[in-house]
């Protein structure tokens, strides 16, 4: 097991929010524009998996992803997340939420890297969720 797993997906998911770019995306007929900005990051932990903000750099920025269609929008935010108990203590986490908190992607970084050699390709497995919308009838 590695034991620089947290400061390789720190310094992975910090490139990721980083590039974030505008883009545009067909669903279905329908085609969707995406526009970024940034969330300001929570605030450092004083101790992660040995190491700090002075030698880590910065706990990054997390994206808020406003999505536009002729029909409505809706506003994504991609962040940076720390599991804070259990079997998956401490490891860093990629999760992309609604505006409302409600989790639609997951991916723990720090997990997928735990048994990775040096120089090979990784491959996050992704969690998501997808869920028609119930229809309340008053």
């Amino acid at each position: 097991m590695r034991t620089d797993t947290n400061k390789i997906a720190l310094r992975a998911s910090r490139n990721l929010l980083a590039g974030a770019k505008p883009f545009e995306v067909d669903a279905g007929a329908t085609k969707v524009a995406c526009s970024m900005t940034a969330v300001p990051p929570a605030s450092w932990l004083t101790t992660l998996g040995g190491s700090a903000e002075t030698d880590a750099g910065p706990w990054p920025d997390g994206v808020a992803v406003d999505c536009r269609w002729s029909e409505g929008t809706c506003r994504l935010v991609v962040e940076l997340y720390r599991w804070t108990s259990g079997v998956y203590l401490d490891d860093l986490c990629v999760r992309v939420r609604t505006d409302q908190n409600r989790e639609v992607i997951f991916v723990n970084v720090s997990n997928e890297l735990e048994d990775a050699e040096d120089e090979s390709l990784v491959k996050l497995g992704v969690r998501f969720y997808v869920a028609k919308r119930k229809t309340h009838v008053s």
